[in-house]
């Protein structure tokens, strides 16, 4: 069930339980309410700490991919640089041996 969802139904079920307080003079509330408001609570509590959880491992999983093309680049940027230099220095050798 989306968080939307559940939290409507924690609030209604709360509103339900506030009501039955307040309505009862003193008579006891029902248990299968106030049972029924912990599961929904529980079920939201369990649904949001999924996603943080999840949220996380994405942002783990971004981070580990961003970190290895950062290295790629990098290692490509040096085998790159030392070839332009080593053409460099053959053509300034090439020039000076004229």
């Amino acid at each position: 069930m989306p968080n939307d969802q559940k939290v409507e139904e924690v609030k209604h079920l709360q509103q339900l339980l506030d009501n039955t307080a307040n309505n009862t003079d003193g008579a006891r509330i029902s248990m299968s309410l106030v049972e029924a408001i912990n599961t929904a609570q529980n079920e939201y509590n369990q649904c949001v700490n999924r996603q943080q959880k999840l949220l996380g491992d994405l942002k783990q999983k971004r981070s580990d991919r961003l970190s290895k093309q950062i290295k790629q680049k990098s290692e490509e940027c040096k085998m790159w640089w030392s070839q332009y230099k080593n053409h460099l220095q053959k053509s300034i050798n090439d020039k000076i041996n004229l």
